[in-house]
């Protein structure tokens, strides 16, 4: 005879949720293969239906934020630029720094990501940029957006993200894994990344998910000689409930010395959250795709290029209102050399449907292709 032990809430003891979701294993788990040799039984179970009762718990603990005030996981983000501070200069600039406070503390110094949105630099030297984070208490944090040597930084913009993980919320395999790698920790800058023009390297999740989670990448620093082109490509690839590979892509000569990926994974359908890819091609080569991406529609300004397109929200959840935040980082662009390295992603027309995104450049430089990535919050 054996008996049952009633499982915990997640959120136990400030649980004030439904107590359907406190019977976690009714109907669950399912043996779905029974095998006897050998005098020896094995018996193979199917979990899969514990991953949607996580993320149904989940989706009740976001929609109670007031009640469960440790027990879920907490995202918050936002943007920098220096643009609006300096709309234009000429001499050398190495470091912008700025202090940001939290809406509301975090129960402990959360995980922070950052990615680049706007790059103004002069084509007379290297681009080499990279947004960092340092001094993270649960109440702030400090950005910093770094050039080095002799780059001529006008100008540049990035957004943010902090994610905070509860250990119940890990047991439970719902989390969000954040990362930074720079190919810097296993090249020297003095040699370039080599041919065939791809670089590959594999991250291993802290916490493993029960299923195949999303996983985005985008860029948040390079080093890149300015001739003869600037060509650079990120993104995720052979994703698995372990982990996945970063890739690193450049072409038509390029020469990149080192560039520093941010990632983000979190569980297929996990609320409060969604991310996607866009991106299109401007200047000569209007029209064509690209990498599997929207074209977009080349739209003529006097002295700018611009792309844009449509995105169009996958699974809201019957939101009543649009996201509270989007935000978005470069994944890919095709630069001229001939002209100052201008480019910005921007978005319009939000709403809970979607929103309509853009790339675009100005003072007369061009871009031949460019892509990004958004991330959504609810």
């Amino acid at each position: 005879m054996s008996t049952t032990q009633k499982p915990r809430c997640i959120c136990d003891p400030l649980c004030q949720c439904p107590s359907e979701f406190h019977n976690v294993t009714e109907g669950k788990v399912k043996a779905t293969d029974v095998q006897i040799a050998n005098g020896k039984m094995t018996v193979t179970f199917d979990i899969s239906g514990l991953l949607p009762h996580a993320i149904a718990h989940q989706e009740h603990i976001i929609g109670n934020r007031n009640i469960h005030t440790a027990a879920y996981t907490r995202m918050e983000g936002g943007s920098f630029s220096t643009a609006a501070q300096y709309p234009f200069r000429t001499a050398p600039t190495t470091t912008e720094q700025k202090s940001i406070a939290f809406e509301d503390p975090f129960p402990s110094p959360p995980e922070l990501i950052t990615g680049l949105n706007l790059l103004d630099f002069s084509k007379q030297k290297n681009l080499r940029i990279k947004v960092s984070t340092d001094n993270i208490t649960n109440s702030s944090f400090r950005l910093n957006a770094t050039a080095w040597g002799d780059t001529i930084m006008h100008n540049v913009g990035c957004d943010w993200l902090a994610v905070h993980n509860p250990n119940n919320v890990l047991d439970m395999g719902v989390h969000i894994s954040t990362g930074i790698y720079d190919t810097a920790e296993d090249t020297a800058w003095t040699k370039p990344m080599k041919k065939p023009e791809h670089f590959m390297h594999p991250v291993r999740f802290q916490k493993s998910y029960y299923g195949k989670p999303t996983v985005v990448a985008w860029i948040c620093g390079m080093d890149m000689n300015s001739a003869p082109y600037i060509h650079l490509r990120v993104g995720a690839t052979d994703i698995t409930t372990q982990g996945f590979n970063i890739n690193i892509y450049s072409w038509d000569n390029a020469i990149v010395n080192s560039v520093a990926v941010c990632w983000l994974a979190y569980p297929c359908g996990l609320p409060g959250i969604e991310t996607g890819d866009f991106g299109g091609l401007g200047g000569e080569y209007a029209g064509w795709q690209i990498h599997g991406l929207p074209t977009g529609t080349l739209r003529e300004i006097p002295g700018t290029a611009c792309v844009s397109g449509q995105v169009q929200f996958q699974k809201f959840w019957n939101l009543t209102k649009a996201p509270r935040k989007v935000l978005m980082a470069f994944t890919m662009f095709d630069l001229h050399v001939n002209d100052t390295y201008r480019l910005r992603l921007s978005y319009e027309g939000l709403t809970k449907e979607g929103m309509v995104w853009r790339a675009d450049s100005w003072m007369g430089s061009k871009f031949d292709a460019c892509s990004g990535v958004y991330i959504a919050l609810a």
